[in-house]
């Protein structure tokens, strides 16, 4: 179900203008989630059945505006992997532009294998620094979350691979250090967007989830603050690398 559509150049350069394709339902539960309500409800108005009658007009008209790429997100687009697959099976060779595909990591081996013809570039989102804020912020086993975003960026690492973080209030000394850490020693060559426009939005804002009170609050003056040195130091690392 495709619930939102646009003409993005709010991404990566290296992907932008790209058409924007929003998907409902997702593999996780994140209570930071800004699109929560698709997540849970992938059916509910005003998304439409993602098929090729509604798939092509589009293309074809995002096309003609300027998009060089196609990103499929959501949510998480995996969840609607062979709805895509079968629409853009019926993609003619000059319509067809590059795939975009924006994930949290959460994928089979088998479903890798079906993406790895289609995908030109991986958007990866790795949220989590540790086991414990994965399972208390999105219900999942936080040993398996790492262990699958992992795979997952090594299968995409030679075909195509841009790093996402979402920096969340409360989280970066656990969660985005961490991670930054981790994406600049093993992924040194990687671009990586960190991210600094988290709202309370979704499962944040109720007062059923006072056990996150954190996520209640946007990221402080401090926080953003040491998230710009965090990019900082990022990008001078991959230039030191790139000058090598």
């Amino acid at each position: 179900m495709v619930y939102r559509e646009l003409l993005s150049v709010g991404e990566e350069t290296v992907i932008s203008p790209t058409w924007r394709i929003d998907l409902g339902g997702c593999s996780l539960r994140c209570l930071f989630c800004s699109e929560w309500a698709q997540v849970v409800q992938p059916h509910a108005a005003p998304a439409l059945r993602f098929s090729a009658d509604w798939f092509l007009p589009h293309l074809y008209q995002r096309n003609k505006q300027g998009a060089r790429t196609i990103s499929f997100v959501g949510g998480d687009p995996t969840v609607s992997l062979v709805a895509v697959l079968e629409v853009l099976a019926q993609v003619p060779d000059d319509a067809w532009l590059p795939v975009v595909w924006h994930c949290n990591g959460w994928l089979s081996d088998e479903a890798r294998a079906l993406l790895a013809p289609v995908v030109e570039t991986w958007a990866v989102d790795v949220k989590f620094g540790n086991p414990q804020c994965a399972q208390r912020l999105a219900g999942v086993d936080g040993l398996k979350n790492d262990r699958e975003v992992t795979r997952t960026l090594e299968f995409a690492r030679s075909r195509g691979l841009l790093l996402r973080h979402l920096a969340l209030p409360g989280h970066l000394a656990c969660c985005t250090r961490p991670v930054v850490a981790k994406l600049r020693r093993d992924y040194p060559e990687i671009p990586l967007n960190l991210r600094s426009h988290y709202l309370p939005l979704g499962p944040a804002r109720t007062a059923s989830l006072a056990r996150v009170p954190e996520l209640k609050r946007l990221l402080s003056d401090v926080e953003m603050a040491e998230l710009v040195s965090l990019g900082a130091d990022a990008t001078a690392s991959k230039r030191q690398l790139e000058a090598k």
